[in-house]
């Protein structure tokens, strides 16, 4: 699959907002920048107004454009990236030009790496400065480095000093077509959703043991050419993760299986999960289009990350971390006494719920609780060194019903971080422990850091 749906918002391949709530970088303090209008189009309609900065690169003046917006453009078309504090690395489709590359740089306060589907193909300067609509601190890249990264991916683009203009690449054919209407439907190919899987497996460190290749992962490609299925990613998926992550637990090791999860089914797992969260897929024998491989990708990340960012609002996901702790907890005799289908159920009911709680802010936590009304979903939050508790966390015995569907903040402690609970009460249980999640979100220096979370029913601290 060539290159589509890339366009003026690829302008945030220069950088995002960090994993921890407010920018910690380095600061270019003291000093002050006039702000300047910017309109960025896409196919002639203007689809953001960032206000940008002028600055010195090397004795030339440079207009920067603010991260946050350039991070909110990449969202709309679904391309998928993480940023680590020193490189920005943006998953796409194969077509990129990846000739003639850098050499290495140190990373530095001042500097950044742009890597494409974990190449690095750019180095550029940033600056961090407050953002000009707000006060908050954010990162600022110039526009030339952009420019020079997007003409790696054939994508048209011009700057004339306060609109930055691009024209949306035509969708391509990802190696299979289906007739519809008046033209074709453009599926994604074996290959290339397998490749791009496997670039953002290799570009994720959260809980991986190993990054074991596809051949490793005994992954095979019927038809490397032809259209990909809903059935096939998640299969592949899960064969990764069987040799990517595991559990050590009483002097051995376990490795990840679906039996200690959601569902022992990958398609279910997968879509439990929101893998296909956002697209027309219905069934695992479903082909998968061009847009809807972009978007699988991203939930992929999601997933794989343990949070997806918007607007500095902190969507969260469980872990991708094995359960064969809860699992044990629960099922063996002698401990919980509950069925593998129940014990999946519970699962499966706590995950959908814990997935779309809502987390931001830093002097003050901010938590949306989705409303479980109606369900034996209850929600428990807890911080500010533990002197606020909501819901489970209170340690009421019995607990009162807490079916979230409110907002709840509390000040930040800067030791202690916050715990995020959703599990399903009533099922019969030996050890009356309710099945489902409880996530810490750790505190850096101060700062609530989604990229430093455990998940203590996994066994982990």
């Amino acid at each position: 699959m060539k290159l589509s749906k890339l366009s003026a918002t690829l302008l945030a391949l220069a950088g995002a907002t960090s994993v921890i709530f407010s920018s910690t970088g380095p600061a270019m303090a003291n000093n002050y920048y006039k702000p300047y209008a910017t309109n960025i189009y896409l196919n002639g309609q203007e689809i953001s107004s960032p206000a940008h900065i002028v600055a010195n690169d090397s004795g030339q003046a440079t207009s920067w454009i603010p991260i946050y917006y350039l991070q909110n453009a990449l969202r709309q078309v679904g391309i998928q990236n993480t940023w680590n504090g020193n490189t920005w690395n943006l998953q796409v489709p194969s077509g990129a030009d990846l000739s003639n590359l850098p050499r290495y740089q140190a990373p530095s306060s001042g500097s950044m790496a742009i890597a494409i589907n974990g190449t690095v193909v750019q180095y550029a300067p940033r600056i961090i400065y407050k953002d000009l609509s707000g006060t908050e601190q954010t990162t600022y890249v110039p526009i030339w480095y952009l420019m020079q990264v997007m003409t790696r991916m054939n994508i048209g683009h011009s700057w004339d000093g306060t609109n930055w203009r691009t024209t949306e690449s035509q969708p391509s054919n990802g190696g299979g077509t289906g007739s519809g209407g008046t033209g074709s439907t453009s599926y994604e190919s074996q290959q290339n959703m397998a490749n791009a899987m496997w670039n953002t497996f290799n570009a994720t460190s959260f809980d991986v043991n190993s990054h074991p290749s596809m051949s490793q992962s005994g992954v095979s490609l019927s038809n490397p050419s032809g259209a990909v299925t809903a059935s096939q990613v998640a299969t592949w998926l899960a064969d990764w993760a069987q040799k990517a992550k595991g559990s050590n637990y009483g002097g051995s090791y376990h490795p990840y299986s679906l039996q200690y999860e959601s569902s022992s089914d990958p398609y279910t797992w997968a879509s439990q999960n929101g893998l296909f969260q956002g697209t027309g897929i219905n069934g695992s024998s479903s082909p998968i289009t061009a847009n809807e491989a972009n978007t699988i990708i991203s939930n992929l990340q999601w997933w794989l990350n343990g949070y997806k960012v918007s607007n500095g609002v902190y969507t969260m996901h469980v872990p991708f971390v094995s359960h064969y702790v809860e699992w044990l907890d629960f099922t063996q005799p002698g401990y919980g006494n509950v069925t593998e289908q129940n014990y999946q159920s519970g699962m499966a009911q706590a995950l959908g719920y814990y997935n779309q709680i809502k987390v931001w802010g830093t002097s003050t936590v901010n938590v949306q609780l989705p409303n479980s009304s109606g369900t034996n979903v209850e929600f428990g939050v807890s911080g500010n060194n533990g002197s606020y508790n909501y819901g489970l966390d209170i340690g009421l015995d019995p607990h009162s019903p807490t079916h979230g569907g409110v907002t709840v903040s509390f000040p930040n402690s800067s030791s202690w971080g916050t715990d995020l609970t959703a599990e399903v009460m009533g099922l019969p249980s030996t050890n009356g422990n309710p099945i489902g999640y409880d996530i810490v979100i750790r505190n850096h220096n101060g700062v609530p850091s989604i990229s430093t979370m455990a998940d203590a029913t996994a066994g982990q601290q």
